[in-house]
Protein backbone atom coordinates (compact mmCIF):
# COMPACT_ATOMS: atom_id res chain seq x y z
CA UNK A 1 0.00 0.00 0.00
CA UNK A 2 1.15 3.53 -0.73
CA UNK A 3 0.43 5.33 2.54
CA UNK A 4 2.38 8.46 1.58
CA UNK A 5 0.26 8.90 -1.55
CA UNK A 6 -2.97 8.17 0.34
CA UNK A 7 -2.21 10.76 3.01
CA UNK A 8 -0.71 13.46 0.77
CA UNK A 9 -2.42 16.81 1.19
CA UNK A 10 -3.74 16.17 4.69
CA UNK A 11 -3.11 19.33 6.73
CA UNK A 12 -0.56 19.03 9.52
CA UNK A 13 -2.31 18.48 12.86
CA UNK A 14 -5.53 17.16 11.28
CA UNK A 15 -7.23 14.24 13.01
CA UNK A 16 -6.68 11.34 10.60
CA UNK A 17 -8.89 8.25 10.43
CA UNK A 18 -7.42 5.39 8.39
CA UNK A 19 -9.49 2.50 7.02
CA UNK A 20 -7.39 -0.65 6.66
CA UNK A 21 -8.96 -4.02 5.88
CA UNK A 22 -6.26 -6.14 7.56
CA UNK A 23 -5.42 -5.07 11.15
CA UNK A 24 -1.96 -6.65 10.96
CA UNK A 25 -0.88 -3.61 8.91
CA UNK A 26 -1.40 -1.30 11.92
CA UNK A 27 1.93 -1.91 13.67
CA UNK A 28 3.82 -2.89 10.54
CA UNK A 29 2.82 0.01 8.26
CA UNK A 30 0.29 2.50 9.59
CA UNK A 31 2.04 3.47 12.83
CA UNK A 32 5.48 4.02 11.26
CA UNK A 33 4.31 5.50 7.94
CA UNK A 34 1.32 7.71 8.80
CA UNK A 35 0.03 10.10 11.44
CA UNK A 36 -3.38 8.41 11.66
CA UNK A 37 -4.77 8.71 15.17
CA UNK A 38 -7.55 6.17 14.57
CA UNK A 39 -7.47 3.11 12.34
CA UNK A 40 -10.63 1.11 11.68
CA UNK A 41 -10.25 -2.47 10.55
CA UNK A 42 -11.95 -5.84 10.18
CA UNK A 43 -10.75 -8.90 8.22
CA UNK A 44 -10.56 -11.31 11.18
CA UNK A 45 -14.30 -11.37 12.06
CA UNK A 46 -13.09 -11.63 15.66
CA UNK A 47 -12.09 -15.21 14.91
CA UNK A 48 -15.80 -16.05 14.43
CA UNK A 49 -15.67 -18.01 17.66
CA UNK A 50 -14.41 -17.50 21.17
CA UNK A 51 -13.97 -20.06 23.93
CA UNK A 52 -12.93 -18.91 27.41
CA UNK A 53 -11.53 -15.68 25.93
CA UNK A 54 -9.46 -17.49 23.30
CA UNK A 55 -10.00 -16.83 19.57
CA UNK A 56 -8.40 -18.78 16.69
CA UNK A 57 -7.17 -15.54 15.11
CA UNK A 58 -5.16 -14.67 18.24
CA UNK A 59 -2.65 -17.37 17.24
CA UNK A 60 -1.76 -15.41 14.11
CA UNK A 61 -2.08 -11.81 15.24
CA UNK A 62 -2.55 -9.98 18.50
CA UNK A 63 -4.88 -7.25 17.22
CA UNK A 64 -7.81 -9.41 16.12
CA UNK A 65 -10.86 -7.85 17.85
CA UNK A 66 -11.62 -4.77 19.90
CA UNK A 67 -9.78 -1.54 20.75
CA UNK A 68 -5.99 -1.23 20.94
CA UNK A 69 -3.82 1.78 21.83
CA UNK A 70 -0.18 2.58 21.25
CA UNK A 71 1.33 5.99 22.03
CA UNK A 72 -2.04 7.73 21.91
CA UNK A 73 -3.00 6.19 18.57
CA UNK A 74 -5.85 3.72 18.30
CA UNK A 75 -6.91 0.68 16.30
CA UNK A 76 -10.45 -0.67 16.41
CA UNK A 77 -11.07 -4.12 14.89
CA UNK A 78 -14.71 -5.03 14.39
CA UNK A 79 -16.12 -8.57 14.27
CA UNK A 80 -18.24 -7.40 11.33
CA UNK A 81 -21.34 -9.00 9.87
CA UNK A 82 -20.11 -11.75 7.57
CA UNK A 83 -17.66 -14.55 7.85
CA UNK A 84 -15.70 -17.28 6.16
CA UNK A 85 -17.93 -20.04 7.51
CA UNK A 86 -21.71 -19.73 8.10
CA UNK A 87 -21.61 -19.87 11.92
CA UNK A 88 -20.24 -18.04 14.95
CA UNK A 89 -19.71 -19.13 18.55
CA UNK A 90 -19.57 -16.50 21.33
CA UNK A 91 -18.55 -13.89 18.73
CA UNK A 92 -21.77 -12.30 17.47
CA UNK A 93 -22.11 -10.15 14.38
CA UNK A 94 -21.22 -6.56 15.17
CA UNK A 95 -22.14 -3.12 13.88
CA UNK A 96 -20.05 -0.46 15.61
CA UNK A 97 -21.04 3.17 16.12
CA UNK A 98 -18.14 5.44 17.07
CA UNK A 99 -18.78 8.97 18.30
CA UNK A 100 -15.80 11.31 18.24
CA UNK A 101 -15.60 14.37 20.48
CA UNK A 102 -13.18 17.29 20.37
CA UNK A 103 -10.85 17.81 23.31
Amino acid sequence: SNYKKATAGIPKGAFVIMLQHDPSAWKRSILPQTTAQLTLSGHTHGGQMQLFGWRPTSLRQHEDHGLYEQDGRYLYVTAGLGGLVPFRLNMPNEVTVITLHTK
